[in-house]
């Protein structure tokens, strides 16, 4: 069984939120006090070099992120128009065979003939929506993406916070 995109959006998100409770253990926050204490500016420049692309390359995948919300909130409204008309289209589909049975009880069986066409689209159609849909639920939502740039953020303030530690007069901690 292969994850949906949604389900890939909403373990990304806890991978970021365990990353940036990784980075705020004591044990980062140690190695940085260290890299500071040794006051050697190559080191310190390798770490802040680090830190710096790390926190450039989550502002990109946030940017870019942003760029979805409005496709997916659209992609939301439309699941929604789906979820309406799918059980519009079933009921359509149930009146025209019940229409079927009525018309052959009143002795006009020939009409029923008429309707199977009717009855196979309204079939077909409500196939065809009822997988749309399932396609459409796989995707993300717009809160799925916020909530995702969200922690990418709190990732970042964390990296950016470490940065700062080792800008040259910085407590040392």
């Amino acid at each position: 069984m292969s994850a949906s995109a949604r389900a890939i959006v909403q373990s990304i998100k806890e991978l970021v939120d365990a990353l940036d409770a990784l980075f705020k253990t004591r044990t980062i926050e140690s190695i940085v006090r260290l890299v500071k204490r040794l006051n050697q500016a190559s080191v310190t420049q390798v770490v802040q070099g680090g830190l710096d692309e790390i926190a450039q390359q989550i502002g990109n995948l946030t940017g870019w992120l942003q760029g979805l919300k409005d496709p997916l909130t659209q992609v939301g409204a439309l699941s929604g128009l789906l979820g309406l008309v799918g059980p519009l289209l079933h009921g359509v589909e149930g009146l025209l065979k019940a229409s079927d049975k009525e018309l052959a009880k009143l002795g006009v069986g020939d009409a029923g003939k008429l309707l199977g066409p009717f009855q196979d689209i309204a079939h077909v159609g409500g196939a065809v929506l009822q997988t749309g849909q399932g396609v459409l639920d796989g995707l993300p939502t717009a809160q799925d993406v916020a909530d995702l740039t969200g922690a990418l953020g709190n990732l970042a303030t964390t990296l950016t916070g470490y940065r700062n530690q080792l800008a040259p007069g910085a407590d040392h901690g």
